[in-house]
């Protein structure tokens, strides 16, 4: 997921830290999710899908999936 979280920030135009204080937690704690080396809750990962304007399904790699928001072209979770 973490790869997936940088490659949609970066596609967004968005720094770690810029997520970071739309999410309101720390830029480390960004770097982490992107590195593997922490893991999102599922809460924390539907936020940041949310904050990226995307699906969570895309976040977690799973882009031939499609939940009900995104095929009415909403984004988000």
């Amino acid at each position: 997921m973490g790869n997936r979280i940088k490659q949609v920030r970066k596609e967004k135009g968005l720094t770690q830290q810029e997520l970071a204080y739309k999410l309101s937690v720390t830029r480390q704690y960004i770097s982490l999710l992107e590195r593997g080396e922490a893991q999102a809750t599922i809460s924390v990962a539907m936020e940041i899908a949310n904050k990226l304007n995307t699906c969570i399904y895309t976040l977690f790699g799973f882009d031939k999936f499609e939940c009900e928001q995104c095929h009415k072209g909403v984004g988000g979770n």
